[in-house]
């Protein structure tokens, strides 16, 4: 059982929760074991009944619906949250016995320990998730999160950064004396010239980049790939970057972008080299590869962009995720404000 337990955490990278969780289950297991005919008690039945449907439905997600191991560590994290109230409140946890008042009951539980909106929305998402996969394979006839609402969330606006900004962060000199320098201005060309998601970036090899058709091979979520152009200033210091570290057009087997040690770079590093640069450029508060890929979105609309076109280029299935891309500064709506109002000034 402990072994079954550690292979689930280091292949979805289950968190300390789940851990905790699954040990306790194995406890109730050694505690129901009589000596006599190796019969479970019924709560340890319960139990593993719910670790094997759990790690079905990750594996599930995994394997068919081809949700990234991230995606599917935060599902797994998510149930586990969802498990450990059940089991603090002494509340059954067998999904035929969940209802309503026991998902509310967590819902606000959640929000009074002072959870984001957000993180407590994505866990209600999780767990509508879980029990539709639940219906689907005949364990549960209804699901009782679906009259379980989201909870409000504040709105907030994404400042992208200002072209300006953008120019000063890519300057050659901005690396000057950093032994990394020439891979990290060529992870944030790509990021600002590809607009890509830091798991699609952390994917990229050097097979993936055609040179001769100008083009950027994306693998994104879902195992879903496309086409991103490369502009002549980011594919000069691709060729810059790739011919200093050795590396070759056309090979799919080596990571493009990786860390001194030869390994792959992590989403931990990328965000910490990205958060180090705008540091020395903007004095805005949120710096990650995120809002790069969000000014990618923004000034291409700005220029004239449909949001169709950079629909693709993002690689979503939705236009309702790219409108949230779709920010216009304060100064663009000033401009068009003066320009179209009747009492405006005039440019």
């Amino acid at each position: 059982m402990v072994s079954y337990i550690c292979i689930i955490r280091i292949r979805l990278n289950i968190t300390s929760n789940k851990l905790e969780f699954c040990i306790r289950l194995s406890l109730y297991l050694f505690c129901g074991v009589s000596f006599a005919g190796f019969i479970l008690l019924p709560c340890a039945a319960a139990a593993i009944m719910i670790i094997m449907e759990t790690e079905a439905f990750t594996r599930y997600i995994l394997l068919e619906k081809k949700y990234s191991p991230n995606t599917v560590s935060a599902y797994a994290a998510d149930l586990a949250e969802f498990d450990a109230y059940l089991e603090e409140n002494s509340l059954p946890a067998d999904e035929r016995s969940v209802d309503f008042n026991m998902v509310r009951g967590w819902v606000v539980s959640m929000m009074e320990k002072g959870s984001a909106p957000s993180s407590v929305n994505r866990r209600i998402s999780s767990l509508r998730a879980y029990f539709r996969y639940c219906i689907r394979t005949g364990i549960v006839k209804s699901s009782p999160v679906e009259r379980q609402g989201s909870v409000k969330e504040p709105h907030r606006v994404t400042v992208p950064y200002s072209v300006e900004e953008m120019e000063h962060l890519l300057s050659p000199e901005l690396y000057e004396g950093d032994p990394d320098g020439l891979r990290n201005r060529t992870m944030i060309e790509l990021f600002y010239g590809c607009g890509l998601r830091c798991a699609e970036l952390c994917g990229v090899a050097p097979g993936d980049v055609d040179f001769g058709r100008k083009l950027l091979l994306v693998h994104g979520k879902g195992a879903k790939e496309r086409y991103v152009p490369l502009h002549d200033r980011l594919l000069s210091s691709l060729s810059l970057y790739m011919d200093a570290e050795g590396m070759r057009a056309g090979n799919a087997n080596e990571n493009l972008l990786f860390h001194k040690n030869g390994k792959k770079l992590s989403p931990t590093l990328v965000y910490r080299i990205i958060n180090k640069y705008l540091g020395l450029v903007t004095g805005k508060m949120k710096k990650s590869p995120h809002v790069l890929r969000h000014s990618f979105a923004t000034h291409l609309i700005e220029q004239g962009a449909d949001i169709t076109s950079v629909k693709e280029l993002l690689g979503h299935s939705s236009l309702v995720s790219t409108q949230v891309y779709t920010h216009t500064s304060l100064g663009k709506l000033k401009s068009v404000y003066n320009r179209a109002h009747p009492r405006g000034t005039k440019e």
